[in-house]
């Protein structure tokens, strides 16, 4: 009965404090793609992305059944975010069961204040974290399909997010493999032989659909060369939550339970993992295996440690809570929550004479929240990121199609160094003229 009652305020907390309805790039890259899905358009070929495809599928799938709302992606967006916290504390309870379990998932929810709901982050980690849990409980119980299981859901998580996945497979693969020099034990081959078959299961799906060819460029060519968020933050929080694995180390040194030592291991990679942008939601969303590892913390802060291995415990565990708390602390009380309303309403009643819209550099919601459609393959375009070939492609769509509006904010690209003198910058300056303005977004219409 505490469990029912404890989930459902969980539930009530999530819903809570991801209630809005967000205007966000990020969320509008996936929606974005799923709009361009639901209009006919096809990933890879008529749009570009660089990301995995499932989240854009996923959220198109639901649209095919719901309806295209947005309340639609953010409910399903929120149960993924529940159930994943919910996954969290099956993994809490493989280390200790006590009244802290609770701790775990509870925190996890409340670091997530601030983040994209409808991502393929959030998405992706939902996989990660079954996938651990049922690899956990495959090295307590021997159990083959445990792996099994693990193995399929990790390959899944190669389809929303590719780099995370690959992460997750190599961490747990080479750890199996260094418990299996170790032991010399041919039932932990076996497992890792299940477990490396079932990942690439859902790999094949990829393989099947689009070309090898396709695939190699758009999933680890471009993003391996191209990617580049301009100002990146510093790499602060990376570095502390690094310490703080270290510390972990040293407390737990003397443990000789594995799964211990597999969610250190894999808490490693995941926090490299996040080097590509370290910031508040991509590096918290990744600590999840050290918020597991809390209730095992406070038992041993019961039993026999030194006094120095007690308050290096409760620092460790004051700082976890300090840091994961201050995005609700942001989200309640600093956040502003900005209204797009009026410049939706005026897109509306001025730019009925087409059916396409431009939007850009980085607003790629706007298509969907128009229900316009975008006369590009780019669901946004920076430079520096995206090559000259991809920009002079969108001009000459641009010059094909001719929207019959434009809606530009340089605001949000000013952190990645944005280059306003491009082909499609220069052609909507020398094609549309400026009719109105709303916040930072400069609304343009066609003269030509």
């Amino acid at each position: 009965m505490k469990n029912k009652v404890f989930f459902l305020a969980l539930f009530a907390i999530t819903f809570f404090l991801h209630r809005y309805h967000f205007f966000n790039s990020d969320e509008g890259v996936v929606l974005a793609n799923a709009w361009g899905l639901f209009n006919g358009k096809e990933l890879y070929s008529d749009m570009f992305d660089f990301v995995a495809p499932a989240s854009s599928y996923t959220v198109f799938w639901l649209w095919k059944i719901f309806g295209p709302h947005y309340f639609v992606a953010k409910t399903f967006a929120i149960l993924v975010l529940f159930f994943s916290a919910t996954g969290i504390y099956k993994i809490s309870r493989l280390f200790a069961q006590n009244k802290y379990s609770i701790l775990a998932p509870l925190i996890f929810i409340l670091s997530s204040a601030l983040g994209p709901l409808i991502n393929h982050n959030v998405f992706n980690l939902f996989f990660l974290i079954w996938c651990i849990y049922f690899i956990l409980k495959g090295l307590s119980n021997n159990s083959p399909n445990d792996f099994i299981i693990s193995g399929l859901l990790g390959g899944i998580s190669l389809l929303f997010l590719q780099h995370k996945g690959l992460v997750l497979l190599f961490s747990i693969v080479t750890f199996l493999f260094f418990l299996f020099i170790k032991k010399r034990n041919r039932e932990i081959l076996e497992n890792v032989f299940y477990f490396l078959i079932c990942s690439l299961l859902p790999i094949l799906i990829l393989i099947i659909i689009w070309p090898i060819n396709t695939l190699y460029h758009n999933l680890i060519i471009f993003p391996l060369f191209h990617y580049y968020e301009g100002d990146k933050p510093p790499p602060g929080l990376l570095i502390l939550f690094l310490s703080v694995l270290a510390l972990l180390t040293v407390v737990f040194r003397n443990e000789k339970n594995r799964n211990i030592w597999l969610i250190l291991y894999v808490q490693f990679f995941l926090l490299l993992s996040t080097i590509p942008l370290a910031d508040h939601f991509h590096v918290l969303l990744m600590l999840f295996p050290i918020y597991a590892l809390l209730p095992l913390m406070f038992g041993k802060i019961r039993s026999k440690y030194t006094p120095f291995g007690k308050h290096l415990l409760y620092a460790i565990i004051f700082c976890i809570f300090l840091i994961s708390l201050v995005p609700t602390v942001i989200n309640l009380f600093i956040l502003p929550k900005p209204n797009y309303n009026d410049l939706i309403s005026f897109i509306e009643q001025n730019c009925q004479e087409s059916k396409y819209l431009y939007a850009g550099p980085f607003i790629p919601g706007l298509y969907f929240e128009t229900k316009k459609i975008n006369p590009t393959p780019f669901s946004y375009l920076i430079t520096k990121q995206h090559t000259k070939d991809q920009f002079k492609q969108a001009y000459d769509y641009l010059t094909k199609i001719r929207p019959a509006c434009a809606v530009l904010n340089y605001q949000m690209v000013e952190k990645y160094n944005y280059d306003k003198n491009n082909p499609v910058d220069n052609f909507i300056k020398n094609n549309y003229e400026q009719i109105a303005k709303f916040g930072n977004c400069i609304m343009y219409i066609n003269i030509k």
